[in-house]
C-alpha cells in the first residue's frame, strides 16, 4: 500500500505509477493505471501481488507518471512470504534390519519444495491400524 507524492511534487496530474517488482535480480516492471486521475493526492492506492513462492524475499519499488514522464522510484521495499508445508521426503529406505527392530534413513525434500525451514520429521510406525507417531526435532545442519 502506498500514498500518491505530495501534491506540490507531482507537477501535474498522475496517471499511473510504474512497479518494479520481484526476486533480487529478475524485476518485473507492473504498469498500474489510476482510475479517475485527478489532482487528489490524499487517497490510498494498494495493488495485490499473488501466486508468490513462500519462503521467499521480494523487492517492491514504485514511481509515478504523468504527461510529462516518469519521476522517481521509491526505496526497495523488501518484504519475505511466510513460510509453507514442505515437500516430501526422498529415499526414504531401511538400513537395518533384525527381528526386533528396524532402521531408516531418508533425505529432506529438494531444496525448491522446502518453503521455510525444518524443524520436526514426523515419522509413523507399527501395525496398521495401531500406527505410533514420534517426532524426531532436528538440529542446525541435521538436514
Amino acid at each position: 500500500q502506498w500514498s500518491a507524492p505530495d501534491l506540490w511534487e507531482t507537477n501535474g496530474i498522475i496517471t499511473n505509477y510504474i512497479i518494479e517488482w520481484g526476486e533480487t535480480g529478475s524485476l518485473t516492471t507492473l504498469n498500474y493505471p489510476v482510475p479517475n486521475p485527478t489532482f487528489n493526492t490524499t487517497n490510498r492506492l494498494s495493488y495485490n501481488f499473488t501466486g508468490l513462492t513462500p519462503f521467499t524475499t521480494y523487492n517492491f519499488s514504485i514511481a509515478a507518471v504523468n504527461i510529462n514522464g516518469t519521476g522517481p522510484f521509491s526505496e526497495i521495499l523488501e518484504e519475505s512470504t511466510d513460510e509453507e508445508v514442505p515437500g516430501k521426503i526422498k529415499n526414504l529406505t531401511a538400513v537395518s534390519i533384525s527381528n526386533k527392530m528396524v532402521t531408516i534413513k531418508w533425505r529432506p525434500p529438494e531444496q525448491e519444495d522446502t518453503f521455510g525451514d525444518i524443524t520436526i520429521y514426523t515419522v509413523t510406525f507399527g501395525i496398521l491400524g495401531n500406527e505410533t507417531t514420534l517426532n524426531v526435532n532436528i538440529t542446525p545442519n541435521m538436514n
